[in-house]
């Protein structure tokens, strides 16, 4: 039997002399996916943001519950909380947006008159508010609402059009109001940042006015899902966005969107463009990362792929996409892994199928997915049903053909899918389904899969 003396000897570990240290381009890498929500998953993928608590969760967890990683709050479209328009508008409508001769209110579609001096007021006290409520943040965001394409709501008086004019940018307004709350927050919390959005009609940067120092920009990505940022057309004011920025700013983070939220569960030939974008703004000084997915539920469109390709890049962007790619569906396919890479590839050359361009939002998933790359995606992955020996790789094949079935279910027409068939598909489609808690079909209410599975019910009978 070994002596106690003996047992620590074996138990020390010698190690030569290690110099190593590195620093990532992104000083904040998030992926804003339920997949990712749990902090000790997102920890192992070097991620550091601590945002997904508070858009999971409302209200804001109690005081006793620490947010690991760099904390955004309340995270984004905060003018409708600076002044509620329940509470102000019948009183003071001048604190809101004129548009069109008339004051408006909303949180999607109204803005704020920031060159109203009691608007500011209000603001700097409620950035206060929320500090002293939430010291773990750190950063305070005052951020436009949310609007709906082409109604903004931005405010039209005569002071905020000056402004606009002679900043040559929306974003004026916009940045001279957050200045003057980042400079009251850096008297009173030297070491808090005050974020703002450049979003649908802010992106361009102003003329004249530069953020403070103690700003934060979050960029939010305009451009074509499928093929990248850097040379196509649509992403034309975005990409002269992200060049413009970070020579105003010190700091500016984007928001990537990487999923379709009107279709989750819709095939998605993004993982290409997702590897340039993440390339294209380290190499432009940008300095911040989130990429949304599906948040509301788990089990979208490659969601685990997708997280762990865009975490890896995160953290180094020289990294080979196709060796994480291929890492990746060994240790997550198993013995079926040679099926899902050459699923893959066929889905990298499915985005240039219909030489479309397709905005950041969504897109109608019968446009993309083609009748061929559907019949050729079951052939492979069937195949790999057939090799992935466990349940546990077995699922995991399955939920890679939810995207096909999905397809051959809400366009049986498209895909030649008749009624007997589709009664079948659809009982394992909800075998699936309720196997990964997959509870959302699109983004909106929680729990809209129900929804979808009535509506296929309704088509195909039970």
């Amino acid at each position: 039997m070994l002596s106690s003396k003996t047992r620590e000897i074996k138990d020390l570990l010698t190690l030569p002399q290690i110099d190593y240290s590195y620093s990532p381009p992104f000083i904040y890498r998030e992926v804003l996916a339920y997949d990712a929500s749990r902090w000790e998953f997102a920890s192992r993928q070097r991620l550091n943001g601590g945002n997904m608590k508070q858009v999971l969760a409302r209200p804001w967890p109690g005081p006793d519950e620490r947010i690991p990683g760099i904390v955004i709050y309340p995270f984004v479209h905060t003018f409708a909380a600076i002044i509620p328009t329940e509470k102000y508008f019948e009183s003071h409508p001048e604190y809101f947006g004129l548009v069109k001769g008339k004051r408006q209110g909303g949180s999607i579609g109204g803005q704020l008159c920031l060159t109203n001096p009691e608007v500011l007021k209000i603001a700097k006290q409620k950035a206060f508010e929320w500090i002293e409520q939430h010291p773990e943040l750190m950063t305070v965001d005052i951020s436009q609402n949310d609007a709906y394409p082409g109604s903004s709501g931005a405010c039209e008086c005569e002071n905020c059009a000056a402004v606009v004019k002679e900043e040559g940018s929306e974003h004026g307004p916009i940045l001279r109001f957050v200045n003057e709350i980042a400079d009251a927050v850096r008297e009173k919390y030297a070491e808090k940042f005050v974020d703002t959005l450049a979003y649908d009609y802010t992106i361009i940067p102003p003329r004249i006015t530069k953020p403070r120092d103690n700003v934060i920009i979050r960029l939010c990505h305009y451009g074509c899902y499928f093929h990248g940022i850097e040379k196509e057309d649509l992403s034309k004011d975005f990409r002269a966005a992200v060049d413009g920025w970070p020579k105003l700013a010190k700091h500016v983070f984007i928001w990537h969107y990487g999923t379709n939220f009107w279709h989750y569960l819709a095939p998605n030939p993004n993982l290409d463009s997702l590897v340039k974008d993440i390339r294209y703004y380290a190499s432009h000084g940008i300095d911040g990362l989130m990429l949304q997915a599906d948040i509301q539920s788990p089990g979208g469109e490659l969601a685990e792929l997708r997280q762990y390709l865009a975490s890896q890049l995160m953290w180094d962007p020289n990294l080979d996409p196709m060796t994480i790619r291929s890492d990746f569906c060994k240790g997550y396919y198993g013995p079926a892994a040679g099926e899902a890479l050459e699923y893959l590839d066929l889905m990298d050359r499915l985005k240039d199928t219909n030489g479309k361009h397709y905005p950041t939002n969504g897109w109608d998933p019968a446009e993309v997915a083609t009748p061929e790359f559907v019949s050729a995606g079951l052939v492979i992955l069937n195949r790999g049903l057939s090799k992935a020996g466990d349940q546990v790789y077995r699922g995991r094949v399955e939920k890679l053909l939810l995207p096909l079935w999905y397809m051959q279910l809400g366009w049986p027409d498209r895909f030649g899918l008749s009624k007997g068939e589709g009664r079948e598909l659809l009982a394992r489609f909800k075998n699936v389904v309720q196997a990964f808690s997959i509870t959302n079909e699109s983004e909106g209410s929680i729990g809209n899969m129900s929804r979808f599975l009535a509506d296929m019910d309704a088509r195909y009978g039970k």
